[in-house]
């Protein structure tokens, strides 16, 4: 989902990054302030950019999201978080650079969602993981 920045947030960038180059400034830590200027202008472009849609289709071969096809045996288990607007679904995987995918979807998918899935893997019982619950706050 994609979260407007109101003027609070604007501020609180501004804020957070004007203290962190005056902190590195008097410091004299000139690598300090070209890593906190980099900083700045990657969350600035990520700021203003909007998710993509992903299309995602679940058969019974596996799950494919976008171009990428998991079969069930390279997933291992999932989990639902739907105390938001929308649904988060993670799956927990084999690959161990991609251990946990998540994915948002419609409320109105969670059931059948669940249903197939619950078919092919087993359900955990967690929530949101930390760097959703980060972006979330973020706002991003």
């Amino acid at each position: 989902a994609y979260h407007s920045k109101g003027i609070v947030w604007w501020i609180g960038f501004f804020l957070f990054f004007c203290t962190l180059l005056a902190v590195f400034y008097y410091s004299n830590f000139w690598w300090g302030i070209i890593y906190t200027i980099l900083l700045a202008a990657i969350i600035l472009i990520y700021s203003f950019r909007k998710p993509r849609e992903i299309l995602c289709k679940i058969d019974e071969k596996g799950f494919k999201i976008g171009t990428r096809f998991f079969e069930w045996g390279e997933m291992v288990s999932f989990w639902l978080v739907s105390d938001m607007p929308y649904t988060l679904l993670y799956i927990r995987t084999t690959n161990k650079i991609l251990s946990i995918i998540s994915i948002e979807i419609p409320i109105n998918k969670t059931e059948s969602i669940f249903e197939i899935l619950s078919k092919h893997l087993a359900i955990e019982n967690q929530g949101e993981i930390a760097i959703d619950k980060l972006t979330r706050i973020l706002r991003f």
